[in-house]
């Protein structure tokens, strides 16, 4: 905990393949992750937000003090030929990299696996 910034995680994940008849290799998943911010970080961020002054989150200068996130995620991951899946998904933060003054986040995304 004294030289990792992150202190806990935790991960779960659901996986469904063969959703639909037609598509036996495609799979369907959802997944979520917590991550607990190490005490000892949060502390010395607040020391040197004491060292250096600044206290406004706005400032340039501040050094944001972390404490949890929680990480949703949602996908289909399709073959549409034997050698490349396609796998778009929507994730959803919950306090961002664990600074909860951070705006909680939307994110898609398009994952390609090539098989050569």
């Amino acid at each position: 905990q004294r030289s990792n910034y992150m202190h806990q995680v935790y991960a779960a994940s659901l996986r469904y393949r063969g959703l639909f008849d037609a598509r036996p290799e495609d799979w369907i998943g959802f997944g979520l992750t917590w991550i607990d911010m190490s005490s000892q970080y949060a502390r010395n961020q607040r020391y040197m937000n004491s060292l250096s002054g600044v206290s406004d989150y706005n400032d340039p200068a501040y050094h944001p003090v972390p404490g949890h996130s929680l990480n949703g995620e949602f996908y289909y991951r399709f073959r549409p030929v034997s050698w490349l899946e396609l796998q778009p998904g929507i994730q959803y933060w919950h306090h961002p990299g664990g600074v909860s003054r951070t705006q909680d986040a939307w994110v898609t995304e398009l994952k390609t696996v090539v098989t050569f």
